[in-house]
């Protein structure tokens, strides 16, 4: 997994230059074809070394669908149909994380692991064609940036983060997924330390959080009518704090059953799911020129900071579960204050 995130996160930013330099439909077409390789590697059997570089070429592979569909979407939509558009796409991604990891795990358990990889063979199979088919060939820049020059390419990388509400959504999303790494931590241990689970029910613990990020993604399509980027983030910063604050305190007076771990990690999957829809929208909507290198920034630049995060915290001994949800309520009144420096207009 850390091959696949490493390959994930140093192509990311590559994406979205190429999506400016050439056009969509090549650069989709570059990441299926990078997908297929990587997985025809994971299948050369007893070696080993040809498996870390094939799931290096999946995450390079898939950031291409991290970066160019939201950089297509926003050249077509804007401001309220744009965030309804990011909500539509949040609530299929949290189907793919509640289905997937459950249907792998089915496929391996009946058959074997080689059959997962076959699987996304077929399925990039499929969607090449409809890729060359369906997609224009069409530019996602409204201004020119010649090829490979690498510093007017940096210049807009800059230009875009100099940009203070821009800056301001990625680091809160960058938060959001800092506090995915901490739950994934709080899970185990609580799973395994307090209540004993087998590894089948701290799946189903998983589950949960991607649940919550899942109908939040739906409810999200609705709650556009009413609410603007800015609240959605203090919704989402409101639920984290409730949901920390009921592990603390259920851990304080010693009485913490199954089901209210469940519900905060339900609730705190939820936090998840406004936030990433607010932060994603909220950050786009800002940029009109140079849309590609802007869904790269939001797709890869969360995930480089939240790692800096993560890696900080390292070296803080936060063994129980009291420490783990004190800290995702640290996070959850940081990105309450960070918020209030957020433009409180309409979407």
């Amino acid at each position: 997994m850390p091959f696949f995130f490493l390959g994930f996160t140093l192509s990311g930013l590559f994406f979205g230059v190429f999506i400016e330099q050439f056009n969509e439909k090549n650069s989709l077409v570059i990441g299926i074809l990078l997908i297929l390789c990587g997985s025809g590697l994971c299948l050369i059997e007893h070696h080993p070394y040809w498996f870390l570089v094939g799931r290096t070429l999946q995450g390079i592979g898939s950031a291409a669908f991290s970066v160019i569909p939201k950089a297509i979407l926003r050249r077509h939509y804007t401001h309220l149909a744009f965030t309804r558009i990011i909500a539509l796409v949040i609530t299929a991604y949290g189907l793919g994380l509640l289905v997937s990891p459950p249907l792998g795990g089915i496929i391996t358990h009946y058959l074997d692991w080689q059959t997962n990889f076959y699987l996304i063979i077929i399925l990039m199979f499929l969607l090449l064609p409809l890729t060359v088919i369906l997609l224009n060939n069409d530019k996602t820049a409204n201004t020119k940036i010649k090829a490979f020059d690498l510093a007017q390419t940096a210049k807009q990388f800059i230009i875009i983060l100099k940009t203070g509400q821009f800056s301001l959504f990625l680091i809160i999303d960058a938060l959001m997924i800092t506090i995915v790494g901490i739950l994934i931590v709080m899970i185990a241990f609580i799973g395994q330390k307090e209540f004993h689970l087998n590894a089948l029910m701290i799946a189903v613990l998983y589950t949960m959080t991607t649940a919550g990020y899942f109908i939040a993604g739906a409810l999200s399509k609705t709650l556009t009518s009413y609410l603007n980027h800015k609240q959605f983030i203090f919704l989402g910063a409101i639920l984290y704090l409730l949901m920390a604050g009921t592990v603390m305190a259920n851990e304080l007076i010693h009485f913490f059953p199954l089901w209210v771990f469940m519900g905060a990690l339900f609730g705190i999957g939820m936090a998840n799911g406004f936030i990433d829809v607010a932060c994603q929208a909220g950050a786009m909507s800002l940029i009109d020129k140079h849309i590609g290198i802007s869904s790269a920034l939001m797709s890869v630049g969360p995930w480089v900071i939240s790692v800096i995060f993560t890696f900080i915290l390292s070296f803080f001994e936060l063994t129980t579960s009291f420490w783990l949800a004190f800290l995702t309520f640290c996070i959850g009144l940081l990105i309450v204050i960070i918020g209030m420096k957020i433009k409180n207009q309409p979407i």
